[in-house]
């Protein structure tokens, strides 16, 4: 493979990788902002709940 098209192939799959965490990025955003406004949760922090025998 040439290094042309190599570094052709890499720059295709180097922003697939950006679309990715821009995508995360704005989930993650989304999750907490309706977390925020969600009734209750000022009162009540959320914890994940626990599981016996898992760390």
């Amino acid at each position: 493979m040439g290094r042309n098209k190599a570094g052709r192939e890499f720059a295709v799959v180097a922003e697939e990788i950006r679309k990715l965490a821009d995508d995360s990025r704005k989930a993650a955003e989304e999750i907490r902002t309706k977390v925020a406004i969600s009734p209750g949760t000022r009162s009540r922090p959320w914890r994940m709940p626990t599981m016996p025998g898992v760390l």
